[in-house]
């Protein structure tokens, strides 16, 4: 397996610190992209993902680029979602494209079908669409979107991840011990470095979308086998398996 030179913008958030580790130990090289310093990277580059030229400079000689860099929930649109989830992601795959990259894999998110769950039931397929019932919803389609037109019309290899509910801190474990039924479309954070290992080492993918939870408890909410067959990921935890935390009372 060739070993690849990756950078991972958002290395100091939650996903980025599950994510990159699980790189490093597959022996790829890691340069992290973030407002501050990621544990355990040598290679970091202090930027935003606003600055076009922080971002080039980040990508150079690097040959894959995982982006996790945005803002994780709805906030504010013109101050928070515009800067990050939009100006970023084009600016990551503008310089992608300059900078000749091999593979780019983009953070979305399950929150794209919220607009399903009182109209169809689960499992819901890719092939279903998206309907989002927030602003950062739909910056996650304009994501998926850029992702396809970059791959369509400049060549790059794109691959668009939807996000399952990935477990931050001990309280939001919390919330998620309490909702059983969330508990469906959990994401573990062994489970996401191992998603993402099989997305940057995957071989012949042109663009495509693929989903990204753990098992589902009692009822499944997202068909995963198109992740299956795209890159072989096949998740190994149950909720609430595979996090680095336990719940503050016990």
């Amino acid at each position: 397996m060739p070993k690849y030179r990756i950078l991972v913008t958002g290395s100091s958030g939650a996903i980025g610190k599950a994510v990159a580790p699980a790189l490093t130990a597959a022996g790829h090289y890691v340069r992290g992209f973030d407002l501050s310093k990621s544990p355990n990277i040598e290679d970091m580059h202090i930027g935003n993902l606003t600055d076009m030229q922080a971002i080039e400079k980040a990508m150079d000689s690097m040959d894959t680029l995982v982006h996790l860099g945005a803002e994780s929930n709805d906030c504010d649109f013109m101050s928070r979602l515009l800067p990050a989830n939009i100006v970023g992601v084009y600016n990551v795959m503008d310089s992608a494209k300059r900078c000749k990259l091999r593979r780019v894999i983009l953070a979305s998110s399950m929150q794209v079908y919220n607009g399903f769950w009182k109209r169809r039931k689960p499992p819901f397929k890719i092939e279903d669409g998206a309907a989002p019932s927030n602003h950062y919803g739909v910056t996650k389609i304009f994501s998926e979107s850029m992702g396809q037109m970059y791959s369509y019309k400049f060549g790059l290899s794109v691959i668009a991840v939807r996000i399952g509910w990935f477990t931050r801190t001990p309280k939001e474990l919390q919330e998620m011990t309490d909702s059983p039924g969330a508990q469906n479309y959990f994401f573990s954070h062994d489970d996401a470095g191992r998603f993402f290992l099989k997305a940057v080492e995957a071989e012949g993918i042109e663009y495509c979308i693929l989903p990204a939870a753990s098992k589902w408890n009692t009822k499944e909410v997202f068909d995963l086998e198109p992740a299956k067959k795209a890159i072989g990921y096949e998740p190994k935890d149950t909720f609430p398996e595979g996090l680095p935390f336990k719940l503050q009372n016990t």
